[in-house]
């Protein structure tokens, strides 16, 4: 009689081989992963700029002031914004700047900037 033995489970080579390529996968991946990260963060960036400008806008039209530059602060203790802290999704600090506000033609414009408004 022969001696066979059955084995089961995995071979040393069949492990090394699956987690090579689990390995490729993640080297291929991750470069894609990272850069939706950072386009999500830009576009929240974004949006959350967009509020404070659009939110300035409104302070400007309804205070009917002759103003040019408003800060975050005031907008939110006017109610202009949520008394929430706006936080940049970059660098998770908060959004404590100002919105630039300039009168071309009777259009108002607004431009954030991260210096308060005595640092114009």
């Amino acid at each position: 009689m022969i001696n066979e033995k059955k084995y089961s489970g995995f071979t040393l080579i069949e492990l090394v081989t699956v987690l090579a390529i689990l390995a490729i996968i993640a080297i291929i991946t991750y470069p894609a992963i990272g850069d939706i990260i950072d386009n999500s963060e830009n576009k929240l960036y974004k949006e959350q700029v967009s509020r404070i400008e659009s939110a300035a806008l409104d302070y400007i039209i309804e205070k009917t002031e002759d103003v040019s530059c408003v800060s975050v602060d005031t907008l939110k203790k006017e109610g202009f914004l949520k008394n929430t802290e706006i936080a940049n999704p970059k660098s998770e600090e908060k959004m404590n700047g100002s919105v630039l506000i300039t009168n071309a033609g009777g259009k108002y414009k607004a431009k954030y900037q991260d210096a308060s408004c005595g640092g114009v």
